[in-house]
């Protein structure tokens, strides 16, 4: 092998991206590592920047035949996607920025025995009642363990499940707050309705639709909103799983023939 030549197992090594993710990335058309003269999978510089451009995209929230799309279409290179990912670090580092600054401006107040502002208060509790992914990870493990098959987590990881990113928390926050306020409604209602078809829409991009690793998290999410000690953790409550799981079911049904 020459030079600036790696097997999978020695890119997985390297980037902490699974062969089994490598795998599903191949399936779908986005990577076409060449192969030897025995036929063993090399991956090199072109394979690798390939690769960097589809994680890249990913972490907008694309679903991966979205970026085929745009890849095959477009044609991105990898100053372009190099763009993108620094815009979306500096995204990610605004928000740090802003709430440290808010907690150290907080802090400063107290210490010159100023009373904080009401305003100052309200979003410092905003901002520490968001819940913590990497909380939600150490809660969620063994759940996940529980109601899912190992190669279903894996399947899940080489989606990016786990992984927050600016994107889809956005699309998250929006769904969630609007389940919050239709909660108490009529779960047949045409908001109700819109509302599940666009849920389910986004748990397709994890899913794939596959209607076995879809009832195994339906199961995962119903024990964590339901567990007192797992409750805190979690972006959702009972009620709001309720009424999504109501307003599906309508759906469902409605779609049936």
């Amino acid at each position: 092998m020459r030079p600036g030549e790696f097997k999978p197992i020695e890119i997985a090594r390297r980037t902490g991206v699974t062969i089994r993710a490598l795998r599903l990335y191949e399936q779908h058309g986005l990577l076409k590592p060449r192969r030897d003269a025995k036929g063993w999978r090399i991956y090199d510089v072109e394979v690798i920047a390939r690769l960097h451009q589809i994680l890249s995209l990913k972490r907008l929230g694309l679903a991966l035949a979205q970026i085929g799309e745009l890849l095959g279409r477009r044609g991105i290179d990898l100053a372009a996607t190099l763009e993108v990912q620094e815009a979306a670090l500096r995204a990610q580092q605004g928000q740090l920025d802003s709430a440290l600054a808010a907690i150290r401006g907080a802090r400063s107040r107290l210490a010159a025995g100023d009373a904080l502002a009401i305003d100052l208060l309200i979003d410092l509790t905003r901002q520490a009642a968001q819940p913590n992914p990497e909380h939600w990870g150490e809660a969620f493990a063994p759940l996940m363990r529980q109601h899912l098959r190992p190669e279903q987590i894996e399947d899940l990881a080489a989606r990016d499940a786990f992984t927050a990113d600016a994107a889809n928390g956005r699309l998250w926050e929006g769904l969630v707050a609007e389940a919050r306020a239709l909660i108490g409604s009529d779960p047949s209602a045409p908001a109700a309705l819109d509302l599940a078809r666009r849920w389910r829409t986004a748990q397709a991009r994890f899913t794939g639709g596959d209607p076995a690793l879809t009832a195994g998290l339906r199961a995962v999410w119903r024990q964590a909103v339901s567990d007192p000690a797992l409750a805190p953790n979690v972006p959702i409550d009972a009620e709001i799983f309720d009424f999504v799981l109501a307003a599906g079911l309508m759906l469902k049904a409605r779609e049936e023939p």
